[in-house]
């Protein structure tokens, strides 16, 4: 397993009412790559995740087109037992070079944080109290999408530090943070744990040798959608989740059962949603890395299509606009019956030609692409 974290600092939001203390905060939050095949990565941070994790940054890095960390917001819920919880969202400013916190802290004292990212792939959002919240949290999750390029991950564990490089213990299962009032002279610095709440696609894009010596191929767009399941039964674009938290003294996982993905109706079928738009260049030695989330148990078979552009080796624009869909079955793929949340599927698109031989003007046959 390898796995991932993330370093936000946040602010007090002077521009909110007076209502309440005045805290600053800064967050450092960490949660965990996929289940898949031997994968090496290189992360460098001042502060070191509790072991097997990595920065949610350093994970977003590793897929082209990915949101940067400053159009990327967490949803928090700051709980105390037998009181309304306090809902506010960590985002970055790019004028302050922080993240800000959307709200003022009621009162100082211990909160159970739990919470998700990215807030915005979810329609609405709310959590209760698992007994009580010192003991956990049911949260539900509205309007996901069944296919999207994020990574959506959810708190399975918090906790206050003294410093921001100094964690004190921070481990799963265990919610608790110290706020304090600052009033601007110093911060409250916390440490988030994730878990993915998806299971996921790495679209690895590569261009055959030989064809790559007579064409220069441009990947501009990449979408994916959820094909009907072994009946024939259609998707819906839209699901809801509940997660059911307990928290725990021994490090183990908080999560209670499995996460509960349930069809929203009142959505239409899944279409194609994007993963990526920009302009990228094929190469025959490194892949171009793309992700395609997926809510797990919906359905094993998708459809990928691939816009692209073709110019010859001077520079000229063959074919604009020219796309391959292929069908991709996890399951004959990986001979797998059951696809799991947190596990990452590799696959390999080969950019091929349809024949070999020099071509010249706008005599280009269109490409294809191979699956490997």
């Amino acid at each position: 397993m390898i796995i991932a974290a993330l370093l936000l600092t946040a602010c007090s939001n002077d521009a909110e009412e007076d209502k309440g203390i005045h805290a600053s905060f800064e967050v450092r939050a960490s949660a965990p790559w996929f289940v898949e095949a031997p994968h090496t990565n290189h992360f460098t941070r001042s502060w070191a995740p509790p072991s097997g994790y990595f920065s949610y940054e350093d994970i977003n890095d590793q897929f082209e087109g990915h949101k940067s960390m400053e159009n990327t917001s967490i949803e928090t819920f700051f709980t105390k037992d037998d009181e309304a919880p306090q809902q506010g969202t960590f985002f970055y400013d790019k004028k302050s070079s922080c993240w800000k916190l959307t709200m003022k802290i009621k009162q100082t004292g211990n909160y159970n944080i739990y919470g998700f990212l990215p807030k915005d792939e979810a329609v609405s959002s709310s959590v209760t109290a698992n007994s009580s919240y010192s003991n956990g949290a049911v949260m539900t999750l509205n309007g996901l999408s069944t296919v999207t390029p994020a990574d959506i991950c959810f708190i399975v564990g918090a906790k206050d530090g003294t410093t921001n490089d100094e964690d004190n213990g921070l481990t799963t299962g265990q919610f608790v943070v110290n706020a304090k009032e600052t009033n601007g002279t110093n911060s409250n610095y916390i440490f988030l744990l994730f878990d993915h709440l998806y299971a996921a696609m790495r679209l690895r894009y590569t261009i055959d040798a030989n064809y790559d010596a007579l064409r220069t191929v441009k990947l501009r767009k990449l979408e994916m959608k959820a094909l009907p399941d072994n009946n024939g039964n259609p998707v819906k674009a839209k699901q809801n989740a509940v997660i059911t938290l307990q928290s725990n003294a021994t490090g183990s996982s908080p999560i209670v059962g499995s996460v509960v993905f349930t069809p929203d109706n009142s959505s239409a079928d899944a279409e194609l949603q994007p993963l990526y738009e920009g302009e990228v260049t094929l190469n025959t030695s490194t892949p171009i890395n793309f992700m395609g989330s997926f809510i797990p148990g919906s359905t094993a078979y998708f459809m990928v299509r691939t816009t692209y552009d073709v110019y010859d080796k001077k520079g000229n624009l063959l074919r604009e606009g020219s796309t391959a869909d292929n069908i991709i079955s996890l399951r004959d793929i990986f001979e797998m019956s059951n696809i799991e949340r947190g596990h990452m599927f590799s696959i390999t698109f080969t950019v091929q030609p349809t024949y070999y031989y020099v071509l010249s003007g706008y005599d280009l046959n269109k490409p294809k692409m191979e699956i490997e």
